[in-house]
């Protein structure tokens, strides 16, 4: 804990969230927190949501958003998880999810963007919103009554890394910190060539 105190007082580029436990049990409490947090913060047009072992290619994911054809309200993009079964047993057993035989359609845990209005939506009713022990799942119920536009993106779920590929890629995920800062060099180098094939 020290560590990050000392990097959020360096870098400001961690928030800490008071009251959260830190248990793979809570991640939806922890994740609803940060959007509720980001809400009353941050006016933006969309919000990520990303784990910490991504490596997110910021330019890919800006023409990605600036895209005529993306929504700009009741938007949630990732690589869509759709008529999934409820687990029973292992890490992403969910013993309390009532609402329908299989899970409601929910977006890659490593990776996903909503727009303004539903963050909106999470801030207001964040105290009335069901808590699952998967943050992903979770965020599919939650978003579910909205009449939500599910945008599919294959991008997110890559799991080899190429040139072609990351001239269209927005997050690369399972990364230590070692492969991250390879894959940042690595995208660096990759860049200049990606922008003079557009």
């Amino acid at each position: 804990m020290t560590a990050v105190q000392e990097e959020t007082a360096k870098y400001g580029d961690i928030l800490i969230l008071s009251g959260i436990e830190e248990k793979f049990t809570k991640l939806s409490r922890k994740v609803l927190k940060g959007f509720v947090w980001a809400g009353e913060h941050i006016d933006a047009a969309y919000y990520i949501k990303t784990d910490d072992d991504c490596y997110v290619f910021i330019e890919n994911l800006l023409k990605a958003l600036t895209n005529v054809n993306i929504p700009t309200n009741k938007l949630l993009m990732s690589y869509i998880h759709s008529d999934t079964h409820i687990l029973a047993t292992g890490k992403w057993a969910e013993f309390g999810y009532f609402l329908c035989p299989n899970y409601l359609p929910y977006p890659a845990g490593a990776g996903y963007i909503i727009t303004q209005d539903v963050v909106r939506y999470l801030t207001i009713n964040s105290e009335r919103l069901m808590h699952y022990n998967n943050d992903d799942t979770a965020l599919g119920s939650w978003v579910a009554p909205l009449n939500i536009e599910y945008l599919h993106d294959e991008r997110v779920k890559i799991l080899e890394w190429n040139k072609s590929y990351a001239c269209i890629s927005w997050l690369k995920h399972g990364l230590n910190p070692k492969t991250m800062k390879k894959m940042h060099f690595m995208w660096l180098k990759t860049k200049e060539s990606c922008s003079k094939k557009v």
